[in-house]
């Protein structure tokens, strides 16, 4: 993976940058090494028909590797959740549940349904499971412990 090759990623929206949905390039711009590209683009102006809404989305979904579904943003914009989600499966995109901030709650069944993995707001752990769900990438990570021994 180099800048020439970043990993296509698409991160689920409802037109708008949300919190979560910063946040999440705020993670990925953590790993100095790791190179992306987004291909959604909430900022775009929302067609004014649900069949252009869906037009869009499936373009930028078409795009992308790995779908990164933000169950922060699903009890507020579940249909169009639905969509992107069930877009994504059937175009066989693999699809990366990100559990809401701060919450250890229970996923609903409708994001977990066909996700690859579901995770903890993690930068490594993100970055970890986008290079394995994108491009089967193995990512053995080391922890190193430093202790002080008397």
């Amino acid at each position: 993976m180099s800048q020439e090759n970043p990993y296509r990623i698409f991160v689920t929206h409802d037109w708008a940058d949300d919190e979560d949905y910063l946040r999440v390039f705020e993670y990925l711009e953590e790993n100095t090494r790791f190179y992306y590209r987004n291909v959604a683009n909430p900022a775009a102006q929302r067609p004014p028909t649900a069949d252009g809404e869906r037009e869009v989305l499936r373009a930028q979904i078409s795009h992308c590797e790995v779908v990164i579904a933000l169950a922060g943003q699903y009890p507020a914009h579940a249909p169009t959740l639905d969509f992107e989600l069930m877009f994504a499966q059937a175009i066989k995109k693999p699809i990366i549940v990100l559990r809401r901030f701060g919450n250890k709650e229970p996923l609903p069944k409708q994001l977990t349904q066909g996700s690859a993995e579901s995770l903890d707001w993690d930068a490594r752990a993100l970055v970890s499971a986008i290079k394995r769900q994108a491009r089967g990438e193995a990512t053995g990570q080391w922890d190193v412990v430093e202790f002080k021994l008397d």
